[in-house]
């Protein structure tokens, strides 16, 4: 009778603690699941703090009037990337990236690149990007797009001189650059 009532306790003793030890452990990824999803959450909020900033920004620049050689051969709303030796090889990189992978919505007949470069750089990235599309040299002229910030797409309005849907790209948003292209080409082509 001894030996039952002790082997009865040293199995509720291992049952409770198998309980205890199941449940910390459901318990730590219960506070796992919550906290990737804090992080998540988080994660989003950050998203749209950037894009509300990148939204704003992109209005300061919609409607400025810019003048340029060349670009009485374009029609009558042409779509820009504006590039600059101002601003980081990889931004630039990216942004020709972001437009030879997404060329299928944009034809290269109505895209233009204003680069602030000099003719051997523009051939360089011509090769480096194999781009078909025309590039117009900025450089040396009084054009101020954005000089200082990152690359920026945009349409070229040719009867007012003006640009148009002025968008910074967020590096981290590809499917937003391609979102941005649809309704480019929805609007315009």
């Amino acid at each position: 009778m001894k030996n039952i009532f002790i082997t009865i306790i040293i199995v509720l003793l291992i049952f409770n603690f198998m309980i205890g030890f199941l449940f910390c452990r459901e318990r730590k990824q219960f506070d796992r699941s919550k906290m990737v999803s804090m992080n998540d959450i988080n994660k989003l909020k950050a998203v749209n703090e950037d894009l509300k900033g990148a939204i704003i920004e992109n209005q300061f620049y919609n409607d400025n009037k810019i003048s340029f050689s060349g670009s009485e051969s374009l029609s009558d709303f042409t779509f820009c990337l504006f590039i600059s030796e101002n601003q980081c090889a990889s931004c630039v990189n990216a942004m020709l990236e972001y437009y030879t992978s997404n060329s299928k919505i944009i034809p290269d007949s109505n895209f233009v690149i204003l680069a602030n470069f000099n003719q051997n750089s523009i051939k360089n990235l011509k090769a480096i990007h194999m781009l078909k599309c025309k590039i117009i040299s900025i450089l040396g002229t009084n054009v101020n797009i954005a000089e200082n910030k990152y690359p920026c797409f945009f349409i070229y309005n040719k009867k007012r001189s003006e640009t148009e849907m002025f968008f910074f790209p967020l590096i981290n948003e590809p499917e937003m650059v391609k979102k941005y292209f649809g309704i480019v080409n929805k609007k315009y082509f």
